[in-house]
């Protein structure tokens, strides 16, 4: 787990925590929902975090799989909007 992500500032276990963290809320902007990123700062990667994380992949995938999650304004984790073109950029 503390082996280099793709992503030079996470390793691996900091990449899988900040999936869970901000997996449902990207999963709701996909929908045009606000849904805020859960506040407790917690390591999401104990126990079997796989049974979390691939569903929750699938979920958001799915989500923004639908032509109309990239129309429109959406919120992600905060109160301020977006396009929601603006993350496939």
């Amino acid at each position: 787990m503390s082996a280099p992500a793709p992503c030079a500032v996470f390793d691996v276990r900091a990449l899988i925590d900040h999936l869970l963290h901000w997996g449902p809320p990207f999963e709701a902007a996909a929908r045009g929902v606000h849904v805020a990123p859960p506040a407790e700062a917690v390591d999401r990667t104990g126990g079997d975090w796989a049974k979390a994380l691939l569903p929750q992949l699938d979920r958001t995938s799915r989500a923004w799989d639908v032509p109309e999650a990239w129309t429109g304004r959406t919120h992600m984790g905060g109160p301020m909007t977006y396009p929601s073109s603006w993350w496939a950029t």
